[in-house]
């Protein structure tokens, strides 16, 4: 009995992190957001299409490049605690398959944040280095950002973490549908939207590449939510 009273208040303890951590989630994806826009000079075609402009940036806009990618890591290292909580909560249900979408989902966050991590040393680093580089140097620079950038950017992120990503909302979802309904439903449409930029990626549509990125964007909203949601309601198993 006594260790089942200690199990029950470390899952209830564990609870409030994960909902703070869903909150945290939303608060430093926005800032991620703000920061790297202002490191353009909220020039968004930089970030998705050609990234030569980076190297223009200069010490101002690799400083907020790399407060960027410092927030972005947080954003998705504050997902694990999410998929751990949900992990226990659902594996009574189908164990096997609850445990398959938990490493999706821990997946997804450790090697969204390698991303960040190798983007956030990479960028600020060229960009501050351009201007004092012979022509040689700047030249081979170009060429090493174009194809650094679109290895994390269209690779790493884009299908592999996001196919993780995916299959954790649409495995996950269809279980929070039937203890918390619309927060359930919110839940599978954002991995459906996750798909659709995988699939975009796989059989190049950018329509459907941009489609998918653009729907991914409630995931802003789905962190706050989910955070609220298990603070005032716990989890009880």
């Amino acid at each position: 009995m006594h260790i089942q009273v200690v199990e029950m208040n470390d899952f209830l303890r564990f609870q409030k992190l994960a909902g703070w951590s869903a909150i945290f989630l939303t608060v430093a994806t926005v800032i991620n957001v703000i920061t790297l826009f202002a490191s353009v000079n909220y020039d968004s075609a930089v970030l998705f299409s050609d990234p030569t402009p980076l190297l223009f940036i200069g010490s101002r806009g690799a400083s907020w490049f790399h407060w960027s990618m410092a927030f972005d890591i947080l954003a998705y290292l504050s997902f694990t605690p999410i998929a751990i909580v949900c992990w226990n909560w659902f594996k009574s249900q189908r164990p096997n398959l609850v445990l398959l979408y938990t490493m999706c989902g821990v997946s997804y966050s450790l090697i969204g944040s390698i991303g960040a991590v190798l983007l956030g040393v990479a960028v600020p680093e060229l960009a501050n280095g351009y201007a004092t580089a012979t022509a040689t140097q700047q030249e081979a620079m170009k060429v090493f950002l174009n194809l650094f950038y679109h290895m994390i950017v269209q690779g790493v992120w884009n299908p592999l973490e996001i196919l993780l990503l995916g299959i954790w909302f649409l495995g996950i979802g269809s279980f929070l549908r039937r203890e918390r309904f619309v927060l359930g439903i919110l839940t599978l449409i954002i991995g459906g939207f996750a798909m659709l930029d995988a699939l975009g990626w796989i059989i190049q549509i950018d329509l459907i590449f941009r489609i998918g990125v653009f729907g991914i964007s409630l995931l802003i909203i789905w962190g706050a939510w989910f955070g609220i949601n298990i603070l005032r309601r716990p989890i009880e198993i």
